[in-house]
């Protein structure tokens, strides 16, 4: 079972967004599909990555990670997405959709 939401600094009763999400898949986001997830993730993180406040352009060597990702498989995309996570101090505001089954 997966923490709620609320312990991650998110106002549930304040957001009707996350009211939704928490009604949808369950505080802890158990009912979550392994595809929406992902989906999901994929989704915020663009957005994130908008508004980012270094509004910053991908290095170089990210930008070849990305053409060259389909040279990946399942696992080792997830396993780098999973480490990039990580690298730095754990941050409660990190996407809050991963959890630790992947």
């Amino acid at each position: 079972m997966g923490k709620p939401l609320g312990f991650y600094s998110l106002d549930v009763f304040a957001n009707s967004l996350l009211m939704d999400i928490a009604e949808t898949w369950g505080d802890g986001l158990d009912n979550l599909t392994e595809a929406d997830k992902l989906w999901l993730i994929a989704r915020i993180a663009h957005e994130a990555w908008q508004q980012e406040p270094t509004n910053s352009a991908p290095t170089d060597e990210a930008s070849e990670v990305v053409d060259r990702i389909a040279e990946l498989s399942y696992h080792e995309k997830l396993t780098l997405f999973y480490h990039s996570r990580q690298r730095k101090k754990r941050n409660p505001h990190n996407l809050v959709l991963l959890k630790s089954s992947l």
